[in-house]
C-alpha cells in the first residue's frame, strides 16, 4: 500500500511540475497568425505530431532570425573593411611595438 501510495504521490508531482513548466513557457509566448504554403503545411502536420509543431516553427524561427543576424553582422563589418584603411604587415608591426612600448613607459 505505501508503495503504491509512494508511487501515486510521485506521479503526481511529476504531472503538477511538466503542468507548471508548460504554464510558464505559455505565459512566454504570443500567438501570431502567418501564412504558409499548402505543401509546407502537409509536410509539417505529416512530421511533426499536433502537440510539437509549435516548438517546431518556434525553432526553425530562431535559427532563420540568427542567420540574419549574422549576415547583417557580417556585411556591416565588410562595409567597414571597405572604408577603412589598409595596413601593410610593416605597418601593423610597427605600431604595435609602439603601442608595447608606450604601455611599458
Amino acid at each position: 500500500m505505501l508503495g503504491t501510495l509512494t508511487r501515486r504521490l510521485k506521479w503526481d508531482h511529476a504531472v503538477g511540475v511538466q503542468w507548471n513548466l508548460a504554464r510558464r513557457k505559455l505565459k512566454n509566448m504570443a500567438k501570431l497568425n502567418v501564412s504558409i504554403d499548402d505543401r509546407l503545411r502537409d509536410e509539417l502536420f505529416k512530421l511533426v505530431p499536433p502537440r510539437r509543431r509549435s516548438q517546431v516553427v518556434n525553432e526553425a524561427l530562431q535559427h532563420e532570425l540568427l542567420r540574419r543576424k549574422r549576415r547583417q553582422a557580417a556585411e556591416a563589418v565588410h562595409r567597414l573593411r571597405k572604408r577603412s584603411a589598409t595596413l601593410s604587415g610593416k605597418e601593423i608591426v610597427d605600431a604595435v611595438r609602439r603601442d608595447r612600448t608606450r604601455a611599458e613607459r
